[in-house]
C-alpha cells in the first residue's frame, strides 16, 4: 500500500465499502478510521492530511473484510452510543436502536406525570446490553432500577456497561420477571423491548442482523407476541398500583397488542386506566404505555 494521508485512506475506504454495496460507506469508513486511532472527528479533521501509518494498515484492511462480509459496525468496533453515551456491545447483545431512545423519553415523560420527583422502582425485562436500565438508573438517579436477562453473556455485558458508566442497577438473572416474582419484589414500572421478531420472518432480516445478533433476543415466537403475553401474565403479581407497563413493538403489532391488553387485561388482574400507542420516527407505531390502577 502505498503512502496516503489519512484523507487519501479514508477516501479508499470509503471506496472499497461502496464497491461491495455498503451503505453510508464515507461514514462508515470515517468511523472505522476514528475507532482506529480512538480519535472524536474534530482529531480526525486535524488529522487530515497527515501520513497514514503502516502499522494501521493491516487491522484497518482486517475491519473492512469483516464488514463487506456483513458484520455490524457495532460489533467490530465494540461500541454504540444510546441515549448520547457509549455503551460497549458485541454479538451477545442487540445493538441498541433509536427507537428504543424514544420509548425511553416517552416512558420518563409519562412517569413524571403520575410520580413527578418521587423515587420509583422500575425492572428492565431482557436487558442486552443494560442500554435501558442503565439509561434510567443515570437520567434519574433517584430510581431504583433493576434488570433482569436469560442470558449470561448478555448479562456480564450490561454489568460492565454499568460500571464504565457509573450507573447503579440492581441486576438479576432469570426468565423475564421470574426472578423478581420469586423476591416478592413489587415495582412501579415494568419495561421491556423483548424478542418480537415473528420465527417465520427470522430468515428474512438482513444479514447483518439475522446472522449476528443474538437469536434469543429476535425470535419472538410463532406471532411475535409470545413474550408480550407472557410478561403481561406475571406483570399482575409484581406491579404496584397505580403503574405503567412500556413495551416496544414491532411493525403491525401495535392492534394485537392492544386487544391482547383490553381482553385479556382483567383476566390477568391488571385494570387498564389507558393505552397510548406512540410512533416512531417513520410514523411506524412502535411503543406502547399502558397505566394500570
Amino acid at each position: 500500500m502505498r503512502n496516503m494521508t489519512i484523507k487519501e485512506a479514508h477516501s479508499w475506504a470509503s471506496s472499497f465499502l461502496r464497491q461491495h454495496h455498503i451503505d453510508q460507506a464515507p461514514l462508515e469508513a470515517e468511523v472505522l478510521i476514528r475507532n482506529l486511532f480512538q480519535w472524536n472527528r474534530s482529531q480526525l479533521f486535524l488529522q487530515w492530511n497527515q501520513p497514514f501509518p503502516i502499522e494501521k494498515w493491516e487491522p484497518l484492511k482486517q475491519w473492512l473484510d469483516q464488514r463487506i462480509h456483513h458484520i455490524p459496525l457495532q460489533y467490530i468496533v465494540g461500541e454504540q452510543e444510546f441515549y448520547g453515551r457509549p455503551f460497549s456491545v458485541n454479538p451477545n447483545v442487540l445493538i441498541p436502536r433509536p427507537e428504543t431512545e424514544l420509548l425511553l423519553e416517552h416512558l420518563i415523560h409519562e412517569a413524571d406525570q403520575i410520580w413527578q420527583d418521587q423515587p420509583i422502582t422500575v425492572v428492565d425485562v431482557g436487558t442486552g446490553s443494560g442500554a435501558i436500565a442503565i439509561t434510567l438508573a443515570l437520567e434519574k438517579p433517584n430510581w431504583h432500577v433493576h434488570t433482569v436477562d436469560i442470558s449470561n453473556a448478555a448479562l456480564k455485558t450490561a454489568k460492565k456497561n454499568a460500571i464504565k458508566l457509573e450507573a447503579q442497577v440492581t441486576f438479576h438473572h432469570g426468565d423475564l420477571l421470574k426472578p423478581i416474582l420469586e423476591s416478592k419484589m413489587k415495582v412501579d414500572l415494568i419495561v421491556s423491548n423483548p424478542p418480537y421478531i415473528p420465527t417465520k420472518d427470522l430468515d428474512d432480516l438482513m444479514p447483518e442482523v439475522k446472522n449476528n445478533e443474538p437469536m434469543l433476543a429476535l425470535d419472538g415466537g410463532e406471532d411475535g407476541l409470545q413474550f408480550y403475553r407472557q410478561i403481561l401474565q406475571q406483570a399482575a403479581k409484581v406491579l404496584n398500583r397505580p403503574g405503567l407497563i412500556a413495551f416496544e413493538i414491532g411493525i403491525d403489532q401495535s392492534e394485537p397488542i392492544v386487544e391482547l391488553l383490553q381482553q385479556k387485561g382483567s383476566k390477568w388482574k391488571l385494570q387498564i386506566e389507558y393505552i397510548k400507542v406512540i410512533p416512531d420516527f417513520q410514523d411506524i407505531p412502535r411503543i406502547i404505555i399502558a397505566k394500570i390502577t
